[in-house]
């Protein structure tokens, strides 16, 4: 099934354009909170493949993902843009930079990484990749419910600063979401999958945001602190840190 792009706000010519994209079981309504609240950029947000309504389909290629995101991408960027991406959406956004717009005379500005890691290595993979493969075996075979998943999900110790109120409004968005999908996108996008692009972050301006309390991410700023050009920690957060930390999100941004 093919996906579209959503522009967040009416396109003004000329300003700098920045490409969103959200998380594993979110989707492109996750940054309904910076409409209006970023006057510098033209905002475009779209729904990952297996999230929101962007189906996984037989015929799925994370290469013809790539190619059609390019595609659609064109009208956008004739001026300067950028991307950003949380997550799966940072490795999703770098990734799809080395595949496609590398070689490309009209580089991103910049990308905006997010809590997310450019490489994992063998060991990693190999665990990584055999627990991604079942992640929603539970759901798919009915020993639990979606709503179970998500509040196993959130009791992860990256998401220990958010406030029970937090989890419970994420629980009440993601519960209707299909596991079918989830598990096709995680089984297509998993970082076991992925190539080394540490190697990459060198060819673009990488910026990394990473939440204090979150200590896997920040150890991986601080791998890579030779390589991204620049690095914002945001205090009294963890994995999600703009949802929050929004204010100060947005003030980093703009």
């Amino acid at each position: 099934m093919s996906f579209e792009l959503h522009p967040l706000e009416p396109f003004v010519a000329g300003k700098e354009t920045l490409i969103l994209a959200h998380g594993f079981l979110g989707d492109r309504h996750d940054w309904d909170f910076v409409r209006n609240q970023l006057p510098g950029y033209n905002l475009i947000a779209f729904n990952l493949p297996g999230h929101g309504e962007h189906q996984i389909t037989e015929s799925f290629s994370k290469d013809s993902f790539y190619n059609e995101l390019e595609i659609k991408l064109l009208p956008f960027c004739d001026g300067p843009y950028s991307l950003l991406g949380y997550s799966m959406g940072g490795r999703v956004m770098l990734e799809f930079a080395v595949e496609k717009l590398l070689s490309n005379n009209h580089k991103p500005k910049k990308i905006i990484l997010i809590s997310a890691n450019p490489s994992l290595n063998d060991e990693e993979k190999s665990a990584r990749l055999a627990s991604d493969r079942k992640l929603f075996e539970n759901v798919l075979t009915q020993k639990e419910t979606m709503q179970d998943f998500l509040i196993r999900w959130y009791q992860s110790p990256l998401f220990k600063t958010l406030t029970p109120e937090q989890i419970q409004c994420l629980i009440q968005k993601r519960k209707f979401s299909s596991p079918q999908q989830l598990q096709l996108a995680i089984s297509n996008f998993s970082p076991a999958l992925q190539p080394d692009l540490s190697s990459a972050l060198d060819n673009f301006s990488c910026h990394y945001f990473y939440g204090e309390e979150d200590h896997k991410y920040a150890s991986i700023a601080y791998r890579y602190k030779d390589n991204f050009k620049q690095i914002v920690p945001f205090k009294n957060c963890s994995h999600y840190l703009h949802f929050e930390q929004t204010q100060e999100f947005l003030a980093v941004i703009s």
